[in-house]
């Protein structure tokens, strides 16, 4: 490779930027002031640390409130001439005073040229609701004055309290519109859609080494670009291991149906299975390579395996003999993927553990048929950045030559994959993780989970719960009984026993507690009960793990001594065949697991047994256990706090709107609340709240029973048993905070994610602030780019590394002109 040499025409094309003539901006002295992307939230890219010289990357959001263009008059809340003596006279006083303020507190007043371009349902929103906070307080503190001056009667004091607060309550209920942002794209398995592809063309536009505008870079800013392009590569490689799925997963064909070339990422070459591990559920890999000191044609290349050939990295078939084949281990931690959807390159039948549960699996991953990155989606469309203005950002490079288009696509790319990182960072002296930024969440995650039974050993911790694994209702109990008595499944693992109208609810005496947020726990003991179990089996025609369904029958109460109920089955190790069979030994009181290993006869596969290997938990007799169950509906005080910031503070918020199906993040885009009744005697209320977001619709339909002053003190799901009503899974609201390097108090931290997958690489340094230096150069060059497409640098140049901005393309074009002129003038040698 020729390099430049560094007469009068290098220094000319090095220092062009510093000159007189140069009318770019330096990106660096720009790119920590605050940017609003979206009309609402407020992002910052870069924060300069106390304690250190150059600022990191810390890509930040928050949502101030608006800004009132004509905020009302105060009070809004007018107190009547004469204060109220009664509950009736206090009940006038406040609904007239609301009457009066209504014009003031409506956004309706707000002149139209006052409103913005974009977020206009936030802005509306907003105002209002910091106006009808303004008459909140206002009630609050005319009432304690009318209590603190004995206008009111100590009786009627606390039934005062409750009015307002009921009323308060009543003054939020109504329709609200939230802004409709919508990134059109959830970046999803199943398709060419995944944050890969600007990756690719950061890649494709930084000069490899060999290239000869690598030269043209001064040497810190080569040890630069060479980290970028490491970091960069580690960066796609770790997504298309994980995030890439163009036609789904099949683990029995895994190149045709992801779209990706499997390879090697130390070598970049592709990888072949060993025919030694064809008859595994667990593949081996090896790298092939022609014995470079033999006299083939193509000594030293490295080829792969295409069923019963052998290729070049290119595809050419090549015949080998054995003798001249070298045969390199490669463990498959090493392998990747390069996105290649319906290249003709594709192998069919490559094996290989995608998920990772120790084992080829024939069928093919179920979850990746509907999987994505809903939940990027739904907290850029709840910030609004959403990139709806269609921004691109147009760069070239001085040192290659090459101009890159970075168009609306890719920039939202660059945002959804930087937010997927996360907001967990690393104590760097090792003492643990801290999150940053604010994560909020309502509800319990519906996970299709199963039911469970948990069996009472001889002691602490010899508990035994039943089934082992948390698959998807590997476990459903049908029916129950008590005595001979049927028992309502779904009723007997409420927390309460609920009467809708008029709403009243009172515990329910089989429920003892909540595990995990939505497991219901109840006591069984003495009763019989019949379940459908999911079972593991294995083919015995090919060897891969199988799954059936069977129904099995438990009778717990005392009166059984002998015999044995089948539980299911639980598989020990995948690879190498052998699970156990699990049953509820009556006479032995105690669960009892028998192994079996399933070996190759001929030309089937049949279990051996292995009784060396058994276990046995002796259980607690006569028998105590108890059920739980994932329940549908939550309780609905997990869901107030984040209610109340959607109503009472007009933020968006996002929502899974589907209770019973996968997880389908997205942002809210409508909540009308109301009340449907109430019960005085009771001091109970039932409340609706219906919710409409990106993916769908639900209805809270709850009761909230109040203290004596109005403070809600407990809340019950009003029951679905028609189950025809959809009912939000769970409600949440994000603001990230994502960095490279950060400073918490007097702890130094480290995004945990970039180091776990190398995209940045910290250095144990004395002399640097905190000890440690973080090599960042990659997600610095994502941001810096991120922020040139929301705060309107369209086009830009990247000279000796550095970036420069304009807001115009004459500017730009100008630029390059002179830039490519002074490099054509540059000499090699």
């Amino acid at each position: 490779m020729k390099t430049v040499i560094q007469n009068d025409a290098y220094k000319k094309f090095l220092n062009y930027t510093e000159s007189s003539a140069w009318r770019g901006k330096r990106i660096k002295d720009v790119r920590h002031q605050p940017v609003k992307p979206g009309g609402r939230a407020v992002a910052t890219l870069f924060e300069q640390v106390r304690g250190d010289d150059r600022p990191h990357p810390r890509f930040r959001l928050t949502m101030p409130p608006a800004i009132d263009p004509k905020p009302p008059k105060s009070p809004l809340f007018v107190a009547p001439p004469q204060p109220p003596t009664s509950i009736a006279e206090l009940q006038s006083a406040i609904q007239t005073a609301f009457d009066a303020a209504m014009p003031h507190i409506s956004p309706d007043n707000i002149p139209a040229e006052k409103l913005p371009n974009r977020s206009i349902h936030y802005f509306r929103n907003s105002i209002r609701a910091q106006r009808l906070q303004q008459w909140t307080d206002e009630a609050r503190a005319a009432l304690n004055g009318w209590i603190r001056d004995n206008h009111i009667s100590l009786r009627e004091r606390d039934p005062a309290r409750l009015l307002l607060e009921e009323k308060i309550d009543e003054l939020y209920a109504g329709v609200v519109l939230y802004d409709n942002d919508d990134t059109g794209t959830y970046h999803s398995y199943g398709h060419d859609a995944p944050f890969v592809h600007y990756l690719e063309q950061i890649l494709q536009s930084l000069p490899a080494d060999d290239h000869q505008g690598f030269s043209l870079l001064t040497p810190d800013q080569k040890e630069s670009v060479r980290r970028q392009r490491e970091q960069a590569q580690t960066h796609l490689d770790y997504l298309m291991r994980h995030k890439y799925a163009y036609d789904g997963i099949d683990e029995t064909n895994i190149e045709s149906t992801l779209g990706g070339l499997l390879t090697d990422r130390d070598t970049r070459n592709r990888v072949s299975e060993t025919p030694e591990s064809y008859s595994s559920l667990a593949p081996q890999y090896e790298l092939l390579r022609i014995d470079p000191g033999c006299g083939h044609p193509q000594a030293g290349s490295y080829v792969y395996r295409d069923q019963d050939k052998l290729r070049l990295q290119d595809g050419t078939t090549v015949t080998v003999p054995q003798e001249q084949l070298r045969r390199i281990p490669v463990t498959a931690d090493r392998l990747t993927f390069v996105r290649a959807p319906n290249d003709h390159r594709l192998r069919r039948g490559v094996r290989f553990d995608w998920d990772g549960n120790g084992y080829v699996q024939q069928n093919r991953v179920s979850w990746v048929s509907w999987a994505g990155h809903c939940d990027i989606k739904a907290i850029l469309e709840q910030l609004g950045v959403t990139f709806n203005d269609m921004p691109q950002v147009t760069e070239y490079r001085t040192d290659s030559g090459t101009t890159t288009v970075f168009n609306r696509d890719l920039l939202l790319e660059m945002t959804a994959s930087v937010l997927e990182l996360g907001s967990r960072y690393r104590k760097q002296d090792g003492s643990g993780l801290i999150e940053r930024g604010i994560h909020l969440f309502g509800g319990a995650r519906n996970d299709s989970l199963p039911d469970r039974i948990q069996f009472q050993g001889l002691g602490p911790g010899k508990s035994f719960r039943w089934p082992l694994s948390r698959r998807e209702e590997a476990f459903q109990i049908q029916s129950l009984s008590d005595g001979g008595q049927a028992v309502p499944v779904d009723q007997a693992f409420w927390r309460y026993t609920v009467k809708a109208e008029p709403p009243e609810f009172s515990p329910n005496p089989r429920f003892l507690k909540t595990l995990e947020g939505d497991y219901s726990l109840i006591d069984i003991s003495k009763m019989k009960l019949v379940a459908k179990s999911k079972l593991d089996d294995f083919d015995e025609s090919t060897g891969y793990l199988t799954e059936k369904e069977e129904t099995i029958t438990l009778d717990l109460g005392a009166g059984n001594t002998s015999g044995r109920s089948y539980l299911g089955t639980s598989v020990k190790d995948a690879a190498n065949r052998t699970l156990y069979k699990v049953y509820l030994d009556y006479k032995a009181k105690a669960i009892v697991a028998e192994l079996f290993r399933y070996e190759k006869s001929g030309t089937k596969y049949t279990p051996a047994a292995v009784p060396q290997e058994n276990i046995t938990i002796p259980l607690v007799w006569p028998i105590q256990c108890t059920a739980s169950r994932e329940t549908r509906q939550d309780d609905p005080e997990m869901f107030q706090t984040l209610l109340d910031i959607a109503i009472r503070q007009a933020q968006n918020i996002n929502a899974d709107t589907h209770a019973t199906s996968e997880v389908w993040n997205g942002t809210v885009t409508k909540i009308e609340r109301q009340k449907v009744s109430s019960n005085p005697a009771k001091r109970t209320e039932r409340w609706q709240v219906h919710v409409e977001a990106r993916f769908g619709k639900g209805t809270l339909d709850y009761i909230v029973q109040r203290d004596a002053v109005g403070k809600p003190i407990a809340y019950a799901p009003v029951p679905n048993p028609t189950d025809t009503t959809e009912i939000p899974d769970f409600l949440w609201q994000d603001f990230p905070d994502v960095g490279s390097k950060a400073k918490e108090g007097e702890d130094w931290l480290v995004n945990d994610t970039m180091m776990a997958r190398g995209i940045v690489q910290v250095k144990r340094q004395i002399s640097a602030p905190g000890g440690i230096y973080v090599y960042d150069d990659h997600i610095k060059n994502v941001y810096e780019l991120i922020y040139c497409g929301m705060a309107g640098y369209r086009y830009t140049v990247v000279h000796d590394n550095k970036r420069y901005g304009f807001k115009t393309e004459s500017g730009f074009k100008t630029a390059l002109t002179r830039f490519k002129n002074l490099r054509a003038k540059l000499s090699y040698q």
